[in-house]
């Protein structure tokens, strides 16, 4: 069974998660895509000398709009527990493609497996994360 086959997710909401723009805020800027190799990311991993990457946010858990303090709170924790496992990160934010949904900060965090990005996401209540291998091809990795 397939990872969308068996979510609790709506379609819709998936497909707007692949449609994002997941933007990192370096110089110059790194688009990610889901399912688009992106050299500009394996370029940065190589730099630190890292295999894997994940966008997480701790915004809107499970998709639920929070205030603007809320957010920026909840935020907050994600940055000091980021701190505390001594990870490379850089800011950045997830767009939406229909403009319909405020952007959300949010920060790539470098030398990260796939499943202590997964239960980082979790900690934080989201819906998914998206992450990259090696080979810098952004997945939708689901929660729910």
């Amino acid at each position: 069974m397939s990872e969308a086959a068996s979510t609790k997710l709506p379609k819709e909401l998936i497909s707007a998660y692949q449609l994002t723009d997941y933007v990192v805020f370096t110089d110059p800027e790194i688009w990610l895509h889901i399912e688009h190799h992106n050299p500009q990311l394996a370029k940065l991993l190589s730099e630190h000398g890292c295999s894997a990457a994940a966008f997480i946010t701790a915004f809107n858990p499970f998709g639920e709009q929070l205030s603007e303090t809320e957010n920026q709170q909840a935020n907050d924790r994600l940055e000091v527990h980021l701190k505390k496992l001594e990870l490379i990160y850089f800011e950045g934010e997830g767009r939406g493609s229909e403009g319909d949904w405020p952007p959300e900060p949010s920060f790539l965090v470098l030398g990260i497996d796939r499943e202590e990005a997964s239960n980082l996401g979790r900690i934080f209540q989201q819906n998914a994360i998206v992450w990259a291998g090696a080979g810098a091809n952004p997945e939708l990795i689901l929660l729910r």
